[in-house]
């Protein structure tokens, strides 16, 4: 005889979001959920779990999908550092992006000084 189990489903986490300001037209979101199942038997009683934690980001038709596992102690500790490296690298790409953008405005203004030269 086949044992009949329940499942219920306890949410820690749970965001969509778009990622672009108003007025820009490609759609970039951020989606992230954090589960952890529990299966129930048919006494209502905790016979098992297993967690659901990821997180996508999608730019127009391409979605980056990250998966988290949690359910072992090492599984656990190698995801906090994914995201402690996703974090750090984050960072660092932010500054590389404010960096770039203050070279390219001062090369527009030398380009502008430089065509009103000629």
């Amino acid at each position: 005889m086949f044992e009949t189990f329940k499942e219920k489903k306890e949410k820690f986490f749970y965001s969509k979001e778009f990622l672009n300001l108003d007025g820009h037209f490609d759609i970039s979101a951020f989606f992230g959920e954090i589960s952890l199942c529990i299966r129930e038997d048919e006494k209502g009683k905790e016979a098992g779990f297993w967690t659901e934690c990821m997180l996508k980001i999608a730019n127009c038709t391409t979605v980056l999908q990250l998966d988290f596992l949690l359910d072992q102690e090492e599984d656990y500790r190698n995801s906090l550092h994914k995201v402690d490296v996703l974090i750090d690298n984050l960072i660092k790409f932010k500054k590389g992006m404010m960096t770039a953008y203050d070279r390219g405005v001062e090369l527009n203004e030398v380009i502008k000084k430089n065509k009103k030269r000629r």
